[in-house]
């Protein structure tokens, strides 16, 4: 991946004021002084995957792009919402009969059940090949609540999300630029707890989500994950989650014991599909 960095004439209305930016050779911009980016910092092993994925949205998530140079030397910088980029169409989202219900709007479902307050959606990840089970976890970043624990992807639903199962698939991509293609069932919806503000219910899917091939060779996807929240990642099997270790040596210290259950239950059911 080639970077460069440039000067060019300031974007504010100081005229001295030089703006220096970094941006790769494809005008994906890395770095800006005149312009403070949404993520703290893109890591190179984010930044290749990003363009790995070839997934326009990916882009999008940092809020800022470099067009095109000018005159060969002049790179115009604009904000996201002066600029449109195509994006890739999203594929359908498909899923099994046993979870029509929960094709609803968050409105709908919670005017059907009107002792909760909220919803959290969370989603375990499954991708296997002809030999091997694994599920998504990911490590929450040292400053989150819940420090350097794992969990699965998820998070709260909002009211305007289509349905449920666009919240997922929402949730998902924003914290592992991951695309979800297919809800399989509801593993658990039992699970709530009160706040100040009421209480709770979450409802946890198992998924699959749009994989690649490489040369007949199957490889989990590329994670991308918001550094804010999250920090590291594994695809754990079976074995690994039953003994809270992956097998390179890291301890599996899950956020919410209950969780394990329900990742061992998905396991349980994929082993008979």
């Amino acid at each position: 991946m080639v970077c460069r960095s440039l000067t060019n004439r300031s974007l504010s209305s100081k005229p001295q004021a030089a703006t220096k930016a970094t941006i790769c050779d494809r005008g994906c911009l890395l770095a800006c002084n005149q312009m403070p980016l949404p993520s703290p910092s893109i890591s190179p092993q984010t930044h290749s995957a990003i363009h790995r994925n070839k997934h326009p949205l990916l882009f999008l998530r940092f809020g800022i792009y470099c067009d095109s140079l000018v005159d060969g030397s002049t790179p115009q910088f604009m904000t996201m919402a002066a600029l449109t980029i195509p994006r890739q169409a999203e594929p359908a989202l498909k899923f099994v009969e046993s979870v029509t219900d929960l094709s609803i709007t968050p409105s709908a479902y919670l005017s059907a059940n009107p002792s909760l307050a909220g919803l959290v959606v969370s989603a375990v990840v499954l991708d296997q090949d002809n030999q091997t089970q694994r599920v998504l976890l990911i490590q929450r970043a040292a400053t989150d609540g819940f420090p350097l624990q794992w969990e699965c992807p998820g998070g709260g639903v909002d009211p305007t999300d289509a349905t449920l199962l666009h919240a997922v698939r929402r949730e998902l991509f924003e914290e592992t630029g991951l695309v979800l293609t297919q809800v399989l069932g509801l593993l658990d919806g039992s699970t709530e707890w009160d706040t100040r503000a009421g209480r709770w219910r979450k409802l946890t899917f198992l998924v699959r989500v749009s994989g690649r091939e490489v040369e007949g060779d199957h490889r989990p996807p590329d994670v991308v994950l918001e550094p804010n929240e999250h920090q590291e990642f594994v695809w754990a099997t079976e074995q690994e989650v039953n003994v809270r270790k992956c097998g390179d040596g890291r301890l599996l210290k899950f956020a919410y014991e209950e969780q394990i259950k329900t990742i061992l239950d998905a396991f349980a059911i994929c082993s008979r599909m």
